[in-house]
Formats: structure tokens, C-alpha cells, sequence
């Protein structure tokens, strides 16, 4: 929780709407993909940059998280 926090000091712990698209919430790419998901990338993914890409790619892919970490080692 506190590597979380120091790497994502911006974000809104309190789970908001944050764009809407045709009567539809849709949440930021971070807050869609689950905790195991952010242990591994806090874990293997230093650069905040290539983080950020793979949270987007996984949110976007719907990546579980071996098919995300396989995509992270190539």
C-alpha cells in the first residue's frame, strides 16, 4: 500500500467517476485493473513512463496479470 501511494501520489483514492461517455461512467485505465496486477508492476517496471503504458495497455487489452507480465519481459 505504501509503495502504491508513493508511486501514484496524485491519484483519488475515493473511487469517482471521471469521465462520462453516453450515460456511462468510465474510470481512469489505474483504478481498472486490480491490486496483483499493481503488486507486479511496482514490483517489475521501474520507469513511471513504461508503467503508466502498461497499465493503459492492460486496462485497454483486458490482460490478466501472466499475459501483462509476459508483455512486460519481452
Amino acid at each position: 500500500m505504501r509503495a502504491f501511494a508513493e508511486a501514484y501520489p496524485e491519484f483519488p483514492f475515493v473511487q469517482i467517476p471521471l469521465a462520462q461517455s453516453q450515460d456511462e461512467f468510465v474510470q481512469v485505465p489505474l483504478a481498472q485493473i486490480t491490486w496483483y496486477h499493481h503488486i507486479s508492476l511496482l514490483t517489475k517496471v521501474k520507469d513511471t513512463a513504461a508503467r503508466a503504458f502498461y497499465i493503459a495497455e492492460t486496462a485497454k487489452n483486458e490482460w490478466s496479470r501472466d499475459v501483462m507480465l509476459l508483455q512486460i519481459q519481452n
